[in-house]
């Protein structure tokens, strides 16, 4: 995470924008929601790293 902001005279902190790592399966729910608004397909379910079973 990285966060951009401000420290304040009683020592908090006030971002003004914060920046977080995310898989690229991630899809913000007001997107989620607008795609299904929108007749859009959902999005793709996370692929797994294992290797499949014999």
């Amino acid at each position: 995470m990285v966060a951009q902001g401000e420290l304040g005279p009683d020592g908090q902190f006030s971002a003004a924008e914060v920046l977080a790592k995310h898989d690229e399966n991630y899809m913000p729910p007001e997107a989620a929601e607008h795609c299904q608004a929108q007749g859009a397909a959902a999005p793709a379910a996370p692929r797994s790293h294992r290797s499949p079973s014999p």
